[in-house]
């Protein structure tokens, strides 16, 4: 193989195990996430409650 076809499959391997520990790490909801402190959690909480909010007025606009 080439040098350049290593390389693809160096950065592919690299992006593919990075996927997996992201998939495992992650939380689905804010609520569940344990690597935020209760004030950052609450915080994020906050701004979702108010987008969701602005999104939900500006849909039911005419």
């Amino acid at each position: 193989m080439a040098g350049w076809q290593w390389l693809f499959i160096l950065e592919a391997i690299s992006a593919l195990i990075l996927g997996v520990i992201a998939f495992f790490y992650l939380d689905d909801k804010i609520e569940d996430v344990k690597w935020l402190n209760r004030d950052e959690r609450q915080w994020l909480i906050d701004i979702t409650t108010k987008e969701k909010e602005r999104k939900q007025t500006y849909l039911q606009r005419p």
